[in-house]
This record gives structure tokens, sequence and C-alpha cells, in this order.
């Protein structure tokens, strides 16, 4: 299974939740992710991040510094999974990291580091791979120590031990981790609030349930998210598989 039907999945997942919501900071950032990836321009995030630095500059907020970091996070997927620019998405990757570690009693930046800082891996030396893999999830068991009904902090739990080799533990807690985020709401009905997360756990399960060679679970899975997200790409792409 490719890296970035996982790494994406969140990225693009919460159009379908935020329909009957005032679009937000979060959905105008996975908006110009789109339009960038479409017309293959990097122009709409950058204009969204220059928006966000002059916000944080004046108010520097968990707020600010989230939706910011978000931001740079996404620049970051553009250029390396798109645009094959590996040195430009470390630079965004590490900006966006710098951006919330002042944050760690927030759980929802918490959640959002620990995914950010399990994909920075790539960009790494092998040798980081070990300390990194492991504030990742430490990064995201802090998340659930603040908040136990943030299902993006179990999400991020789960991919964590998705990615962990075998070895190490690995695949032992992704099925109870993202049942447990199905099972928590998705977004807080608070301005600007993260939404992210819900399709994107249905994705990482199904996957899951492939990898183990579960069939009938991840074909129950796929349906179940399919009836609740069905315009999400990465889940029908997940019917051809």
């Amino acid at each position: 299974m490719k890296a970035i039907v996982l790494l994406l999945s969140f990225s693009i997942m919460s159009m379908q939740a935020q329909k009957q919501q005032k679009e937000g900071l979060q959905e105008k950032i996975e908006k110009a992710f789109l339009y960038c990836i479409e017309n293959e321009s990097e122009d709409a995030l950058e204009k969204i991040a220059e928006t966000l630095t002059l916000t944080f500059d004046e108010n520097d907020t968990v707020s600010t510094r989230y939706w910011l970091s978000y931001t740079r996070y996404h620049q970051a997927l553009l250029a390396a999974e798109i645009n094959q620019k590996k040195k430009q998405a470390e630079s965004y990757i590490d900006a966006a990291i710098s951006l919330l570690k002042p944050s760690l009693k927030d759980s929802e930046s918490l959640a959002l580091l620990s995914i950010q800082t399990g994909y920075s891996i790539r960009f790494k030396s092998y040798f980081a791979m070990m300390g990194l893999g492991q504030d990742s999830h430490n990064y995201a068991e802090t998340a659930l120590s603040l908040d136990s009904n943030n299902l993006r902090a179990y999400y991020a739990l789960a991919i964590n031990n998705f990615y962990t080799p075998k070895v190490f533990g690995g695949g032992t807690q992704v099925e109870v981790n993202l049942k447990q985020a199905l099972a928590m709401s998705e977004n807080s009905m608070e301005e600007n609030q993260p939404t992210w997360g819900k399709d994107s756990v249905y994705v990482l399960l199904v996957n899951h349930y492939i990898k183990e060679e579960k069939d009938s679970l991840a074909k129950k899975y796929l349906a179940e998210g399919l009836a609740l997200f069905p315009k999400n790409k990465q889940l029908k792409n997940l019917t051809k598989l």
C-alpha cells in the first residue's frame, strides 16, 4: 500500500463533515490544497500561509499556531508527494512541527504534532528514526491523557503503530485505537476547531485489515465508511483492490 494513500487521507477528508457549517480555516486550507494539486500550483496554499503568518505574528495563540502549522503540513505533503521536492517538503514539515511544540498542553495540537513527527521520519537519518517514532507515540498518548474523547489522538496512535515494525510491536494496537476513534464525535461546534479524522479512520482500518488478510472485515468497514463518506476518494479507491 502506498504511503501517500494514508498520508493524504486525513488532508482531504473533512469536506463532507463541514458542508452544513460556515466555511472555516480547516476547509479553506483543504480546498486550497486540492486546488494546488488540480492546477499544479503552490500559490493557493502559500497565500493562506502568508495570511495566517500575519495573524500569528499579531496574535500568538494555540489556535493561530495550529492552523498555520496545518497549512505548512499540507505544503509539505504537496511538495513531497505531488511535486517531488523533498528538501522543500522537509523545510515545511520542520516549520509545522516547530509551531506546535510550544502547545504541549493542548490535545488537538499534540495529535497533529504526533502525525507530523511521524511523517518527518522520511526526511531524516536512519539513526533518528527510532527517536522520532517514539516522540510521535508519546505526543499521541499525551493528547489522549488531556482529552480521552479526541478521535484525532486515537488516529495518531493508530497510524504510529501501523508503521511501527512488527518486531517492535507494530500492528498490535491499530485496530483497538481505530475502533475507539470510531466511537468518538467528529467535531466541536466551536468555530475553527479541528473536525478532520473520521473518514481517515475508516481508510486506515480497511488498509489494516487488508494488510492482515482479514478480507471480510475489510469489506465490512469499507462499506460502512463509504455509506458515511461516499465522496471520499481514498475509500473509493479501496474498492478496486
